[in-house]
Order: C-alpha cells, then sequence, then structure tokens
C-alpha cells in the first residue's frame, strides 16, 4: 500500500529507476508522507503552456493564444 504509480501498468524496473532518481535528487523527501508528483496536471497549468507524451513534456504555446 501507500505506493504510487503514474498512468498505470509501467514497468516495475523502471519504476524502481524512477523512485531511485528522485530520492538522489530529492533526498529529504520523505514520499510516503509527502509525494511527489509523476506528471503535469492539466487542471493546474496556464493556458499558453501545452502539455504532451502523457502529461509528460511541456511546451511553450505563446502569449498570442491567449488573445
Amino acid at each position: 500500500g501507500g505506493e504510487r504509480r503514474g498512468g498505470g501498468g509501467e514497468d516495475p524496473r523502471r519504476e524502481k529507476e524512477l523512485k531511485r532518481r528522485l530520492k538522489r535528487l530529492y533526498p529529504a523527501v520523505d514520499e510516503q508522507e509527502t509525494p511527489l508528483p509523476r506528471s503535469w496536471s492539466p487542471k493546474d497549468k496556464f493556458s499558453y503552456i501545452g502539455l504532451s507524451q502523457n502529461n509528460l513534456r511541456v511546451h511553450y504555446k505563446g502569449w498570442e493564444t491567449l488573445t
């Protein structure tokens, strides 16, 4: 229990490698207490930012898309 997986059905070896990398980048974070996000949330982004590849890649669409 308590284990978070993004997207579901991921390769367990890939998930293990991801956890190892995140632990190196953020050694003070206890993921049981405060899990790190695994992808961008489409609800929490600005309208001039686009998401692709299952919300893992972010691209700038520009301010002109707001007009």
